[in-house]
């Protein structure tokens, strides 16, 4: 059984070929790091540096309130986070995603976390795709008794009742 689990972020979007306005939340749940809960929410902007129809490069940063519940410390603060977005549609049934954002802690400036999530989605048939998946964590001021930093892995199958490449986050 997994000790760790992190929903996808949820964003929201306007987009033009320079510029992207968002918002997202993202929820964290890690027992591994002694995190019992931790959700962001934010806005930002962000900045095409590669927008390409099957390459998009996207650099992105915004402020964000984080409510958080540890084993030594819960708490509310203000962060700013910042990082790169790439998705890339290597041909019609492999796709590639790596995001990385970097929260530092307003309240706290040397509390800087570090969440990296890499996914590559294959379509094996016409209703079923694989998605490998490794989630990278660090966080520079770690719960006490706790490593600073966490990797998991996982692949899965997925279905779908349309045909066609999985979906790009």
């Amino acid at each position: 059984m997994p000790t760790g689990a992190v929903s996808r972020e949820t964003r929201g979007s306007v987009v033009t070929d320079l510029i992207a306005v968002e918002r997202g939340a993202r929820l964290q749940h890690d027992e591994s790091l002694g995190v019992d809960l931790r959700a962001t929410a934010g806005a930002g902007l962000g900045s095409h540096l590669v927008n390409r129809p099957k390459l998009n490069v996207t650099l992105e940063g915004g402020v964000g309130h984080t409510i958080e519940e540890v084993t030594d410390r819960d708490g509310s603060y203000i962060t700013f986070f910042g990082g790169p977005l790439i998705r890339w549609t290597v041909n019609e049934r492999v796709s590639v995603t790596s995001h990385s954002l970097l929260y530092e802690n307003q309240e706290r400036k040397t509390d800087v976390r570090i969440n990296s999530e890499f996914d590559m989605n294959v379509q094996l048939t016409k209703y079923i795709g694989m998605q490998n998946q490794v989630l990278y964590f660090y966080d520079r001021e770690p719960v006490t008794g706790f490593p600073p930093n966490s990797v998991q892995a996982s692949v899965n199958l997925t279905f779908s009742l349309r045909s066609g490449p999985p979906a790009q986050k």
